[in-house]
């Protein structure tokens, strides 16, 4: 499931609200990202151990995802704590739905494989930084394409002080893009990491680190709308490759 490394974030750490779940892809694999009421997120396979329905269809209460097709509910490790249809009844330990690992970092959720050891590649750059979430995008082309793109794609920093004359660089760290700008004492870090969501489908998860301050706002803005920008040039090249071929 995983990549050399382990991890891949599956979203924004914002994106997932207490008591919500949302339902993706990782690799071709369905999975549910759900907090509980108490805000801690959980990774686990997106099907119900009982007849297969998406858990990301149900409802989250407390600390428990219920299923929306019989309500059978289960507990943070995955076991089954109640099934309605039979009050009285002690739900056998083996009914026990899929987990994945799952740890927060750089304002993203990151999943792995259950035991995956290890944590997610934790940038030098962003130590020690405020770190702002900006967006969340798809972009129909494959993980390497979009990572090999986004660190060649210009991104102008948002910082006026690093307008002119900046010292800039881009590199790629597992499923990490980091683009940094730095002048004098002001820097800022771009994280871009990368959710394979099938072979020809990636999404983007954006967030900023710098050691001026918070950017929320205009530097979200600024961000989003390259993000934009990036997501219509890459797949417009993709597309006109594919026509040239046919041709």
């Amino acid at each position: 499931m995983t990549a050399a490394g382990g991890w891949y974030p599956v979203a924004l750490a914002g994106g997932v609200e207490a008591g919500t779940s949302n339902g993706m892809h990782l690799r071709g694999e369905e999975i549910v990202v759900w907090r509980d009421a108490a805000g801690a997120a959980h990774i686990w396979d997106d099907r119900c151990p009982h007849r297969g329905m998406r858990l990301s269809f149900g409802f989250v209460r407390g600390d428990r995802i219920a299923c929306l097709y019989h309500g059978w509910q289960y507990g943070a490790d995955g076991s089954c704590l109640a099934i309605p249809a039979h009050p009285g009844l002690q739900p056998p330990v083996t009914i026990v739905a899929e987990r994945r690992d799952r740890v927060e970092a750089l304002g993203m959720i990151w999943a792995g494989s259950a035991g995956e050891p290890g944590r997610p590649p934790v940038p030098e750059e962003t130590v020690g930084q405020t770190v702002t979430p900006i967006r969340s995008l798809h972009v129909d082309r494959p993980l390497e394409d979009v990572a090999a793109r986004l660190a060649a794609f210009d991104l102008p920093p948002f910082h006026p002080d690093l307008a002119e004359g900046a010292r800039r660089g881009a590199r790629r760290d597992g499923p990490l893009v980091i683009v940094t700008a730095e002048k004098g004492y002001v820097a800022e870090t771009l994280i871009a990491g990368l959710q394979p969501l099938d072979h020809g489908h990636t999404a983007v998860h954006l967030a900023m680190a710098a050691n001026v301050g918070d950017h929320r706002g205009p530097g979200q803005a600024h961000f989003a709308r390259l993000a934009e920008l990036f997501r219509h040039v890459v797949e417009s090249e993709a597309m006109s490759a594919a026509s040239e071929r046919a041709a």
